[in-house]
């Protein structure tokens, strides 16, 4: 074959842009994964904070040093027990650590066998002990994002 009779043609434009187009296909479906992975890693990051949060400030609610058993209504609850830590700042800024609920163990209520009820139900001497009743405080965690929303309820037994 002499040099004058190879083609000298090349690709076409429709060649090229079926080219074009498939590369742009990967490289989006690549960057759609990148960024599922990093959405991913984010949430998994504020589960990890939020459950932290929330063993730390339950841990703080029983902690009788800390917060000395008090028989009231949630209200007073949430202006009484605190749920700061030593160690640095609690919670990390935008994220809400909060007691939610509040409901007494009554051995005598509810037939056999007791039940948890609200303070209006039960019977606490306010000054002294010794305190009938355990305490089920709940305690919520809040991400400053809202997709971290998680809670626990611990129970404070109260003193002998």
């Amino acid at each position: 074959m002499t040099a004058g009779a190879r083609s000298e043609r090349g690709d076409t434009l429709i060649e090229v842009l079926v080219s074009v187009v498939i590369l742009g296909l990967a490289a989006t479906a690549f960057l759609l994964g990148m960024s599922t992975d990093i959405g991913t890693s984010n949430l998994g990051r504020g589960q990890a904070t939020g459950e932290t949060l929330l063993v730390s400030a339950g841990e703080a609610v029983k902690d009788q040093n800390i917060n000395p058993y008090a028989c009231a209504d949630l209200p007073t609850l949430q202006q009484t027990y605190s749920l700061t830590l030593p160690g640095g700042p609690f919670p990390p800024t935008g994220w809400q650590v909060a007691i939610t609920d509040v409901e007494y163990w009554d051995p005598l209520g509810a037939g056999i066998g007791g039940a948890w009820e609200g303070y209006s139900s039960v019977t606490c001497p306010a000054t002294a002990p010794p305190y009938p009743y355990s305490q089920g405080i709940t305690v919520s965690v809040t991400s400053p994002d809202h997709q971290v929303n998680r809670s626990r309820t611990y129970v404070k037994v109260a003193p002998p």
